[in-house]
């Protein structure tokens, strides 16, 4: 396993950071907004626990996977 961190502080951050950003704030968004729709249906969706633990656990691809797949499978 490679534990040299050296190489880190050779990346120029600055060029990283505005897209970093973006794809923080995309995730933060699809994360409310699919616990909020999950809390609103969670009495209608099937299995809600599982689809609450994909939301939380599989980031980004589990808010995305909930909205195109868990909203579909009612109870």
């Amino acid at each position: 396993m490679n534990t040299d961190f050296s190489a880190l502080s050779q990346i120029d951050w600055e060029r990283f950071l505005p897209l970093l950003l973006i794809y923080i704030s995309i995730n933060l968004i699809l994360l409310i907004c699919a616990c909020i729709d999950w809390f609103r249906r969670k009495d209608r969706i099937a299995t809600p626990a599982v689809w609450l633990m994909v939301i939380l656990l599989v980031q980004p691809i589990g808010s995305i996977l909930y909205f195109v797949i868990g909203r579909r499978m009612t109870a």
